[in-house]
């Protein structure tokens, strides 16, 4: 995904991360135990990830089926003390995208890293403050852990201009908060154009920026809604972020929030979909839809689309 620049994406988001606190940061056991009390999990198999993996002590978790969860985990480990914690697995309705979440600690960050994580230092980074260095990282040991998982060719993801550029015969997206990196990766003969997003709870910035990424028609159907308002309307917000995505390997330039709208929510199953506004190119025609799914996770949510 290119990063914003002068925009009104560039800004709530900014907004949103500049009024972000750190929470304490809660060591071992899977993401998904915490957002679902019912699942049951296994921590007692220990697994081992490939070389130059070996540092991260992983566990094979068994979870029940939990059908209205996004992520499926199937491996826990962690790689203290800059990652407290981390997982990997599929996602629900995607089976063939597999997903890496990481919880990470930046007052622990170092550029020494770099090389613990066989991780080359992008030129990109040279002036960059401790905190983006730290979610480059984070996010950088995610793809390495799926790539390697996966037996790619390569377990570098690259970039160029600020875009991720995969290894050749693969597709994924990043995304990072404060705390926490989330990728997702395909084969790209999976056919799938993968758009993953997370954000940390800010309700406050939420309702003082509706109206930069939210149409009255939208506002009304969140609103109608058994979530608590600002909660949908984040879930919005991250939405159109994994659609902005998705769709820039296809579009390949800016297109702002009123490209698309939510015109369908499922909060049994968590789904919901965006139906676009406008012709982006000429496969992506007015009244084409995206359907995701959605999923919130201690003080965050996640939003993904394939």
């Amino acid at each position: 995904m290119c990063e914003k620049t002068i925009d009104c994406f560039y800004l709530v988001q900014q907004l949103i991360n500049n009024t972000l606190h750190d929470g304490l940061a809660k060591r071992g056991g899977s993401f998904i135990q915490d957002a679902n009390k019912n699942a049951t999990l296994d921590l007692n198999s220990p697994y081992l990830l490939p070389a130059p993996l070996r540092y991260a002590q992983d566990q094979q978790i068994q979870t029940q089926p939990m059908t209205t969860t996004l992520l499926c985990p199937t491996h826990t480990f962690d790689a203290p003390p800059f990652i407290l914690r981390a997982e990997s697995g599929s996602i629900r309705h995607l089976p063939a995208l597999t997903y890496c979440l990481v919880e990470y600690d930046r007052a622990h960050y170092s550029d020494a890293l770099f090389q613990r994580f066989s991780q080359p230092f992008p030129d990109a980074l040279t002036n960059a403050v401790a905190k983006r260095r730290a979610e480059y990282l984070a996010s950088r040991y995610c793809g390495q852990v799926l790539l390697a998982q996966a037996q790619a060719n390569s377990t570098i993801i690259g970039t160029h201009e600020r875009v991720p550029q995969w290894p050749a015969g693969w597709r994924g997206s990043i995304s990072h908060s404060d705390k926490y990196a989330l990728v997702v990766i395909a084969p790209e003969s999976a056919g799938l154009m993968p758009g993953i997003d997370i954000e940390q709870w800010q309700p406050e910035v939420m309702l003082e920026t509706t109206d930069m990424f939210a149409s009255s028609d939208e506002q009304q159907l969140l609103s109608s809604l058994s979530l608590p308002y600002p909660q949908a309307l984040l879930t919005l917000f991250s939405a159109k972020e994994s659609l902005y995505k998705s769709q820039w390997p296809e579009v390949r330039r800016y297109f702002d929030f009123q490209a698309a709208k939510v015109t369908h929510v499922d909060e049994a199953e968590q789904r919901f979909t965006l139906t676009l506004t406008e012709t982006l190119t000429p496969k992506l025609k007015c009244g084409t839809t995206f359907s995701g799914s959605y999923m919130f996770l201690n003080d965050a949510v996640i939003t993904c689309i394939g």
